[in-house]
Order: C-alpha cells, then sequence, then structure tokens
C-alpha cells in the first residue's frame, strides 16, 4: 500500500456505474490517497467507446495515478489505460473480467430476458449469494441503492454491453 500512497486513485465503477459502492473503501483510505470517484450517465445509455472516454477525461495529465476498476469497468479500465499517454502506475481489477463472464448460453437467454429484468425486485438473499459475494449488510443496502439511481434502460444496456466483452477486442 505504501507504493500506491501519496498518488491519485481513479476508481471506475462497477455495473451500477455510480460509485456509491465504494463508499466503505473511501472512508477506510489514509489521507495521502487522493480518490477520483467516477460515474457514468444514470440516465443515458452510453457504448462502450463513450463508457472509455469518460474514463479518459478523469485521468490525470501529468501526475501518476493508480486505476482501480471494480466488476463491469475492467475491460474499460484496461481500454483507458492503453489509450492514456501516461498511462497508469498500477491497474487493479476487482471482481473484473475481459471476456463475457458467463457460458454463452446463459448470456443469451439474459440478453433474451434483459428488458424484463428488475434488479431492484431481487431478493436481498439472492443478490448477497449471486452478486455481491459474501458482503455485508451495507454493501447490499449501498447496492439497492446504487441500483435505485440508474435507469432500468440504462441497467440493461450494460448488461448488454458486458455480455459482448471480448479479451480479443481489448
Amino acid at each position: 500500500m505504501a507504493l500506491l500512497e501519496g498518488m491519485k486513485w481513479i476508481l471506475l465503477p462497477g455495473f451500477d456505474g455510480t460509485g456509491i459502492l465504494f463508499d466503505a473503501l473511501l472512508r477506510a483510505l489514509p489521507p495521502s490517497i487522493e480518490p477520483v470517484v467516477v460515474a457514468y450517465p444514470a440516465k443515458r445509455a452510453c457504448s462502450a467507446d463513450e463508457l472509455v472516454r469518460i474514463a479518459l477525461e478523469s485521468l490525470p495529465e501529468a501526475e501518476p495515478y493508480v486505476l482501480i476498476a471494480e466488476s463491469f469497468s475492467g475491460p474499460i479500465a484496461l481500454k483507458a489505460a492503453a489509450r492514456h499517454a501516461r498511462g497508469p502506475s498500477a491497474i487493479v481489477l476487482c471482481a473484473s473480467f475481459v471476456q463475457c463472464p458467463m457460458p454463452r448460453i446463459l448470456a443469451a437467454m439474459l440478453r433474451f430476458c434483459a428488458s424484463t429484468l428488475s434488479l431492484r425486485r431481487l431478493p436481498r438473499w439472492l443478490v448477497r449469494w449471486y452478486l455481491l459475494g459474501d458482503a455485508g449488510e451495507e454493501v447490499v443496502t449501498l447496492f439497492y441503492r446504487a441500483i435505485g439511481e440508474v435507469s432500468p434502460r440504462v441497467l440493461t444496456h450494460r448488461l448488454s454491453n458486458s455480455m459482448r466483452v471480448s479479451r480479443r477486442r481489448l
């Protein structure tokens, strides 16, 4: 951790795109770390290239930085780091992926059903078990708050984007 202190930490959010799930991390960081939480538009569906542009706009031009990407933002972080003139001192991928993280048949079924999915209605036990691992109640509450701030159309679009991720196109 000492190597990364004194640098900006650029935090790219997960599927919700809000950055709300970074709350606990932000409270735990020492004052020597300057966090920058990036948020994606909550009411407008963006292409993968648009999300990369948003990430690039948050990167410092002349100072060292660490790029931290949660889940959905892993491929975005890798593309942004490759395109940024300076490049990060480190890239941290948290529970992320470089290709569709599920079998093709499941991805196809989810894509077909994406317009009817409602993450806001998923039971807490299912969210904890499948989406958040062994997360505590605070994280589950933050998840529902974050999902509640994003339009269902945008969530559906992000789900479709994550199913098209391919390491060959990074």
